[in-house]
C-alpha cells in the first residue's frame, strides 16, 4: 500500500512540476512580446509624412481618419518602417502601411488611413470689389488656408493679380483665382497703332487702326490705314502690333 502511495505521490509531483514548467515557459514567452501603442504608430506615420512630403516644413497636417489600435508582436526587438503609395502627392485622403519587423522578419503590418492637409498662400479680396475693377494696391492681400486638395487656378502672390481686371463681383476675403481675372487691354478699339512685319532681315512698318480691344499677347484685327485691308496681328505693346509669319 505504501509503495502505491509513493508511486502516486511521485506521479503527482511529476504532474505539478510539469504544470509549473508550463507556467514558467508560458510567462517567458509572454515576456518576449512587445505592445506598441496606437500613438506610437501614429507618430511613425507623422514622421514619415513630414520627412517625405514635398511641401515646406510646417505646412502639412496629418488627420487620422480612424482610431489606431495598440498592437502586440512576439518580439521585444521591433523596428518600424512606414510605406506609402506609389506617386504619393501628400494631400487629401491617403493611407500608409506600418511594417513591424524583427531584423528582416516581418512580424505584422498595420494600415493607417489619413487625410493630409496643406497650408497654402492664397490671394483674397481685401474689400468688396465690383466686376470690372482693375486691381490695385489695397484691393487684394495674401492669406494662408488649409487645403485637402490642390486648388485649381490658385494665385499665391498679389503681383499675379495687380493690374488685371476682375470679371465678377466679390465680397471681402473671397479667393481671387486666375479664371476670374482678365488682362487689361493694351490696345483699344479704334486706336491708331503701328503695324510691324518682321522676318529675319525683312522689317516693314505701317500705320493702322485696331478694330478691337486687345491685351498683351492677344491677336486682334487691325485695318491697314493705306490699303484699308483688315489683317490679324499680335499685341506687342502700347499701340504696337506685330504680324506673325
Amino acid at each position: 500500500m505504501k509503495a502505491v502511495e509513493r508511486i502516486v505521490m511521485k506521479k503527482n509531483r511529476g504532474f505539478i512540476l510539469t504544470l509549473m514548467a508550463a507556467v514558467v515557459l508560458g510567462t517567458a514567452a509572454a515576456g518576449s512580446a512587445a505592445t506598441l501603442t496606437g500613438e506610437t504608430l501614429q507618430a511613425a506615420v507623422q514622421a514619415h509624412v513630414e520627412k517625405q512630403s514635398p511641401w515646406p516644413k510646417g505646412r502639412i497636417r496629418v488627420e487620422f481618419v480612424d482610431a489606431v489600435p495598440d498592437v502586440t508582436v512576439p518580439s521585444e526587438k521591433v523596428t518600424l518602417r512606414v510605406k506609402g503609395r506609389v506617386h504619393e502627392d501628400f494631400i487629401g485622403q491617403s493611407s500608409f502601411t506600418v511594417c513591424l519587423r524583427e531584423g528582416t522578419r516581418l512580424l505584422r503590418e498595420e494600415h493607417v488611413r489619413v487625410r493630409l492637409w496643406v497650408l497654402m498662400d492664397v490671394v483674397v479680396s481685401a474689400r468688396s470689389l465690383s466686376s470690372g475693377t482693375v486691381l490695385g494696391d489695397g484691393d487684394v492681400k495674401v492669406l494662408q488656408k488649409w487645403y485637402d486638395a490642390v486648388p485649381q487656378n490658385r494665385l499665391a502672390d498679389v503681383r499675379e493679380a495687380l493690374g488685371k481686371k476682375l470679371t465678377v463681383s466679390v465680397n471681402p476675403h473671397t479667393e481671387i483665382t486666375k479664371n476670374v481675372l482678365r488682362d487689361c487691354p493694351v490696345v483699344r478699339r479704334n486706336q491708331p497703332v503701328r503695324i510691324v512685319l518682321e522676318n529675319g532681315s525683312l522689317y516693314i512698318t505701317a500705320s493702322g487702326v485696331s478694330q478691337e480691344d486687345g491685351a498683351l499677347g492677344e491677336i486682334v484685327r487691325v485695318q491697314n490705314t493705306a490699303s484699308r485691308r483688315i489683317i490679324h496681328a499680335r499685341v506687342r505693346g502700347n499701340a504696337l502690333v506685330v504680324v506673325d509669319f
